[in-house]
C-alpha cells in the first residue's frame, strides 16, 4: 500500500521510482507513521523549491489528495443508504483533513488517529443543513458527541448524511451546498458572486460569476464554474477604490481593472473581501 502512494506521488511531481528505496529504508519489513513522513520529507518532497506560489501549492495539495483519496476510498464510498454522490464524500474527506488533528494513539505506540473535535462537525453541519432548509438537531448531537468524543471520518459523514439532509432528494442542490463548504474551507474562497467587468478590447462591461481566493479573483460564463474565461491577479499592495456608479478599481502591479457592482452595499463587500484576499496573498 505504502509503495503506491508513494509511487503515485512521486509521479506527479515527475520523480519515477522514489517507491523502491521504501524496500531499502531503515532495513525493516514495516514502516510507522513518523518513519514513513520522513522518508516522503528527505525523499519526495525535498524535490520541490523552497517557496511556491500559492496557486501552485494549491494544485499540490489537490493532486496528492486524489492520490491519497484513490488509495483509500473503497471503505468510505460502499455505505448503506448512501445519499452523497462519490464526489461529495471526496469533498468531506478534503474537509476532515483541513480541520482534524493528528493525535497520538494512547493504546498503540508509534501510530496515530486523525480525529475531529465535535464543534467543528457541528458547525459544518449547522451550515449544510441550513443551506438546504433543514433543522440539525444541536441537543441530539451534543448528546451523540458526549458518548462519542472525537470523529473519524466514518461518522462524520453519517452524520451529515443522517442529520442534515432530512428529506432533500435534490441531488444538484446537496451538490451545491457541499461544495460552497468544501471551497470556503479547502480551497479558501473568501467571496463568490456576480461582477460586471470591463473587457480588454471593446470597452463594454459584461457580467460574469466571479471566485475571489488569496492571489487570485477568477470569472466564469456562469455560476456552475464549469466554464473558466481567466482570472485577475491579487498581489501584495494591490489598490482597490471606489468608483462611480457602484464601480470597483482594481490597481495590480501590470495593470487596472474596472469591475461594476449592482448597489452599494454589493461595492462595500466586494472592497472589503478585495483587500482581505490581497492582505493573505503573500
Amino acid at each position: 500500500m505504502l509503495n503506491v502512494l508513494t509511487a503515485n506521488i512521486g509521479t506527479l511531481l515527475d520523480l519515477y521510482g522514489v517507491e523502491r528505496g521504501l524496500e531499502h529504508f531503515r532495513s525493516t519489513p514495516t514502516l510507522n507513521f513518523d518513519q514513513f513522513k520522513y522518508y516522503l520529507q528527505k525523499e519526495v518532497f525535498a524535490s520541490l523549491p523552497n517557496r511556491l506560489q500559492l496557486s501552485e501549492l494549491r494544485s499540490y495539495e489537490t493532486r496528492i489528495a486524489e492520490v491519497c483519496w484513490l488509495v483509500c476510498r473503497k471503505r468510505y464510498l460502499f455505505r448503506d443508504q448512501k445519499i452523497f454522490s462519490d464526489e461529495d464524500i471526496f469533498q468531506i474527506f478534503r474537509i476532515f483533513c483541513v480541520l482534524a488533528d493528528l493525535t497520538p494513539d494512547l493504546h498503540n505506540e508509534n501510530t496515530y488517529q486523525v480525529l475531529l473535535h465535535p464543534t467543528e462537525v457541528c458547525k459544518i453541519a449547522q451550515t449544510l443543513a441550513s443551506s438546504l432548509g433543514c433543522i440539525f438537531d444541536e441537543e441530539d448531537f451534543t448528546s451523540l458527541s458526549i458518548s462519542m468524543g472525537n470523529f473519524r471520518l466514518t461518522p462524520f459523514i453519517a452524520v451529515l448524511e443522517s442529520r442534515c439532509l432530512n428529506g432533500v432528494k435534490d441531488e444538484v442542490a446537496i451538490r451545491e451546498a457541499m461544495t460552497d463548504i468544501y471551497q470556503k474551507i479547502v480551497e479558501d474562497v473568501i467571496k463568490k458572486g456576480f461582477l460586471s467587468k470591463k473587457g480588454y478590447i471593446f470597452p463594454t462591461m459584461r457580467e460574469y460569476w466571479f471566485v475571489l481566493r488569496p492571489s487570485e479573483l477568477t470569472y466564469f460564463k456562469s455560476r456552475s464554474e464549469k466554464d473558466r474565461c481567466g482570472s485577475l491577479p491579487i498581489e501584495p499592495g494591490c489598490k482597490i477604490e471606489p468608483k462611480t456608479g457602484y464601480k470597483i478599481m482594481l490597481h495590480t502591479s501590470e495593470r487596472s481593472f474596472e469591475l461594476g457592482t449592482t448597489d452599494h452595499m454589493s461595492r462595500l463587500q466586494w472592497i472589503s473581501a478585495l483587500q482581505l484576499a490581497a492582505d493573505h496573498s503573500g
